[in-house]
């Protein structure tokens, strides 16, 4: 199990978003998944196709309590609800995410919110698990509450979305301070996990205001 989960969570399409889980969550291992043959038999039982990206992401992270304001179906419990497979609700149940009944044959299909059906939010599942997490991280006032930017200097947009920008100020996997900005130069918000993101954010509150 372990040498299979490591060697998924090192792939092109989850290096980042494992990395980023255990540098600003915390322990993300062979613990947190389920095995491949284990979760076969469970999404066989589905009467509808399971793309391959979202069984990847329930072979990585099947196990795993992220302890965010959104969760994941499990694995058992997915279903298709107004032609769609219903991936990620809120706590309330009040928002859901899923994949369109038709996009369900593609690898790494894009992402769509649920009732009302909305424009598509992510391009891809993999894509859409990120941002997700990173999301979580950012808005989790259970710690605090995210730091407002004046400016977005020195971050780089990583993932850009209907709703908003996510942004970091280096690659993801490595990244010390992350972003959410709202469009129309609506607030910016931030986490930092370094005392160097944190200088990094002072600065970025006191600068001009600007994008």
């Amino acid at each position: 199990m372990t040498d299979e989960w490591d060697r998924l969570a090192n792939t092109e399409r989850w290096r980042p978003l494992v990395a980023f889980i255990r540098n600003w969550v915390g322990s993300f291992d062979s613990q947190c998944g389920m095995p491949a043959a284990e979760l076969h038999l469970i999404l066989s039982r589905h009467a509808f196709a399971i793309p391959s990206a979202v069984c990847e992401w329930y072979q990585l992270s099947s196990k795993w309590d992220s302890h965010g304001q959104n969760v994941w179906i499990p694995a058992q419990e997915l279903s298709v609800v107004n032609d769609a497979l219903l991936l990620l609700t809120d706590e309330e149940g009040i928002s859901n995410w899923g994949v369109m009944s038709q996009d369900l044959q593609i690898d790494d299909p894009p992402v769509v919110p649920l009732e009302p059906l909305g424009e598509t939010i992510s391009l891809s599942f993999s894509m859409f698990a990120l941002e997700m997490v990173v999301n979580d991280v950012i808005f989790d006032y259970n710690k605090d509450d995210p730091a407002e930017l004046s400016s977005t200097s020195g971050l780089s947009c990583f993932a850009s979305t209907p709703v908003g920008d996510f942004m970091a100020d280096g690659p993801l996997e490595s990244a010390s301070v992350i972003a959410f900005a709202y469009p129309s130069n609506g607030p910016i918000l931030s986490r930092s996990r370094s005392e160097a993101g944190n200088s990094l954010i002072r600065n970025l509150q006191s600068a001009p205001k600007a994008r």
